[in-house]
């Protein structure tokens, strides 16, 4: 049943098996967008394109394997999302279940200074008179815990309730800076994954922010072809642990306020225990989230992140391997479909032109049929098989 669903879904795409168009989807009937609404006619033109690095439109070498549905959520420690932190904005076209109370929202950033009274703001009302009430002797009231870094670094929103979620990453960001642009430019939240080795990270990824999007780092790994090179600065298998710790720090080291990291490629390295027990020590002491790009169906990652106490997510879909606007719409709609169905799903897509197109087209009215968009860490923190 699940590799039946897998195919429906295109999950599991095959050059000699080309998709047939989703007839089962979810109508998308034409309709005028609401104020406000961002379309692609709002998004930036790539005419003048900036490339760091040079970056292909035809099909990604490395995204062939479907993970099984619906796709792992583990957090270890679940102790944490009760940490005492700010309020969640609310997130457009979202309205809180009556008498739902969601869990505590999270900051911006990372910051150990207290939040001012904002200008304008009514003044703390003072304690009200009578006595005070009495603590036993040697009783303290607990304090709720502190945020790891992922939690305290994720975007404020509240739970969806039994909205079905989806979170899509856009991962590659950073080299083309045009098609960075763009995708920043699309409504959100997005969760925005920029390459290690993209030059001025800390702007473009402040960038990121300031538009309302969440942050990742995308980690060059070993892809299983020898033909394929992932980049500078990538994880190898061959490499000592001491080499693969040296790298992925200097990456991480790039930018700050992300929730954690994918891998870019890395069929072969995410296959590799050594080098994968590496990475996961790595992510539990810096107190942060993997995403498995699912590159391959031997990923140890499942099986070793939550070993380690790291948070854990795996991609559901694939939105471009066939860079076509007509195959990212149907992967869009296979997307919405597996999210119905269990609840919660994660896309990954690139900065092309076809898929920021589709996006642009696709997420308002997704909304509007009850789809919840959200960053990567919600799915951690809310679904519900988590």
């Amino acid at each position: 049943m699940l590799f039946a669903v897998g195919l429906i879904a295109g999950l599991r795409l095959r050059p000699e098996a080309p998709e047939a168009p989703a007839t089962t989807s979810v109508p998308m009937p034409p309709r005028r967008p609401p104020p406000g609404t961002v379309t692609l006619a709002d998004v930036p033109d790539a005419s003048a394109v900036r490339i760091d690095m040079p970056m292909a439109e035809g099909a990604s070498p490395e995204v062939l394997h479907a993970p099984a549905a619906p796709a792992r959520v583990v957090v270890p420690d679940r102790s944490i999302l009760a940490s005492r932190l700010p309020e969640p904005a609310p997130v457009p076209g979202h309205k809180p279940e009556q008498g739902h109370h969601p869990l505590p929202g999270v900051s911006p950033e990372v910051s150990m200074a207290s939040n001012p009274t904002p200008a304008g703001a009514a003044p703390a009302l003072a304690p009200a008179a009578g006595p005070m009430p009495i603590t036993p002797a040697g009783l303290t009231t607990p304090a709720a815990p502190r945020a790891p870094l992922w939690l305290a670094n994720a975007l404020n929103v509240p739970d969806p309730g039994r909205h079905p979620m989806v979170a899509v990453v856009i991962d590659d960001l950073g080299l083309d800076r045009a098609r960075t642009q763009r995708v920043l430019s699309l409504p959100g939240p997005l969760t925005l994954s920029f390459m290690s080795y993209a030059k001025d990270l800390p702007a473009q990824a402040a960038a990121g922010r300031a538009r309302g999007h969440e942050r990742m780092l995308h980690m060059p790994m070993q892809p299983s072809s020898a033909g394929i090179d992932p980049g500078p600065g990538a994880l190898m298998v061959e490499q000592a642990p001491d080499e693969i710790r040296r790298r992925l720090e200097r990456a991480l080291a790039g930018f700050s306020g992300y929730i954690g990291l994918n891998n870019h490629m890395g069929s072969r390295f995410t296959a590799n225990a050594a080098g994968m027990r590496v990475v996961m020590e790595v992510a539990r002491r810096r107190e942060l989230l993997f995403l498995d790009s699912r590159t391959t169906g031997s990923s140890v990652a499942p099986r070793l992140a939550p070993a380690a106490g790291v948070p854990f997510l795996e991609r559901t879909v694939f939105l471009d391997h066939d860079p076509q606007r007509g195959a990212v719409d149907r992967q869009l709609a296979a997307l919405e479909r597996l999210a119905s169905r269990h609840g919660h799903a994660v896309a990954i897509g690139h900065p092309r032109d076809a898929t920021i197109a589709a996006l642009a087209a696709w997420i308002e009215p997704a909304r509007a049929r009850g789809l919840a968009l959200v960053p990567a860490s919600a799915i951690a923190r809310f679904a519900r098989s988590a």
